[in-house]
């Protein structure tokens, strides 16, 4: 009886341990769909290790997540922990090009810039100042209208054009009749 106890025994240890060694080397595959051209390959991952998702990039578009489900509803996954073969689903945004004509003055930024559209052209633009000899800037324009805080990129490709204004600088002086001289009281610069 002693025997069968100490068999049984060792059954059962050896069963447990190979049931932890099976679960601690059991892999778990990760798919990637992006919904077009661009490919990301699957990835086998170890029971339980968490892992963070690669970033793909797509011409054009901006990447916006992973996302469990195929409608995108939820909020994007960035890391995830293995615990069964998954699928995660690219959202993307298209971008279009907002071009900035600095209507003969020089932009160091380079003349073009990738947009997704509702997105807000005056907080794009405020460090976009071009400079022109001679003249001070104004404003970014669409048309004959200047960009404002309520001005938003389109679903297409835009221009906006550099506005300038004359440089000056006014002195104002005043005469004193009893010395029969100007003194310069201010200067505004416009």
């Amino acid at each position: 009886m002693k025997k069968l106890k100490n068999l049984l025994l060792i059954t059962v240890v050896c069963l447990c341990l190979g049931t932890v060694f099976t679960a601690c080397s059991q892999k778990y595959q990760l798919s990637f769909e992006t919904g077009c051209e661009v490919t990301v390959s699957a990835v086998e991952v170890e029971a339980g290790k968490e892992i963070t998702l690669p970033v793909p990039e797509r011409s054009g578009y901006s990447f916006e997540g992973w996302y469990e489900k195929e409608n995108f509803s939820g909020i994007p996954v960035k890391t995830v922990k293995a615990t069964a073969n998954a699928t995660y689903y690219a959202k993307w945004v298209k971008l279009f090009t907002l071009t900035l004509d600095a209507d003969g003055g020089l932009l160091g930024c380079g003349n073009t810039l990738s947009v997704k559209a509702g997105e807000n052209l005056q907080k794009i633009l405020k460090d976009k100042i071009p400079q022109k000899s001679g003249l001070e800037f104004g404003d970014w324009f669409i048309g004959k209208r200047a960009v404002t805080d309520q001005s938003v990129m389109p679903s297409s490709d835009l221009t906006v054009t550099a506005k300038y204004k004359a440089a000056y600088t006014v002195e104002i002086y005043e005469r004193k009749t009893e010395l029969d001289v100007f003194i310069k009281t201010k200067t505004e610069n416009g």
